[in-house]
């Protein structure tokens, strides 16, 4: 018996080698799946200023770093004392999920912060705020005719009355 002589009885496989393969209902090619990624890339919104949520991947025992994947493209770093509390003990593990402030984002790198005015520079925090269009905590101080005098993270501000929230 030859392989030409086989008759398969396979009939629910929907495989028939006389009828033409049928296409996909929708061919997409890879510069468009990769289109697409780039587009979710953006739809991310891992910007300065922004809140995101990753999970702790990495807790580096020879650095102060810890790596957090924000998603299956971006990991994000964080100095390993933003996990740990007064005591030095670690407040989150390995696997957890962690709420985080985008500080700086190159090519290479994202850099997160858990809390926003942590920086030796408070003005590059509340312009970070500012441009990411973050709330911001204040104290009133005083009034005045359009407002109220605020302290935003150890600064004094002027906010009118439009923009408090109660």
């Amino acid at each position: 018996m030859r392989y030409q002589d086989i008759q398969w009885e396979d009939e629910d496989s929907g495989f028939n080698e006389k009828e033409p393969k049928k296409k996909a209902e929708e061919e997409v090619s890879f510069e468009e799946l990769l289109l697409q990624d780039a587009s979710q890339d953006e739809e991310a919104d891992i910007r300065v200023g922004r809140q995101v949520t990753g999970t702790i991947s990495t807790i580096s025992t020879h650095s102060d770093t810890v790596l957090i994947e924000l998603d299956a493209l971006h990991t994000g770093v964080m100095d390993k004392n933003q996990i740990m509390n007064e005591k030095g003990e670690m407040e989150f593990h390995l696997g957890d999920k962690i709420t985080a402030y985008v500080i700086s984002k190159n090519q290479d790198e994202i850099l997160l912060s858990r809390r926003m005015g942590q920086s030796k520079n408070p003005l590059e925090d509340l312009l970070m705020a500012r441009n990411g269009q973050l709330p911001v905590k204040g104290k009133v101080t005083g009034e005045n005719k359009g407002g109220f005098e605020v302290t935003v993270m150890g600064k004094r501000a002027f906010c009118p009355v439009s923009q408090i929230d109660t």
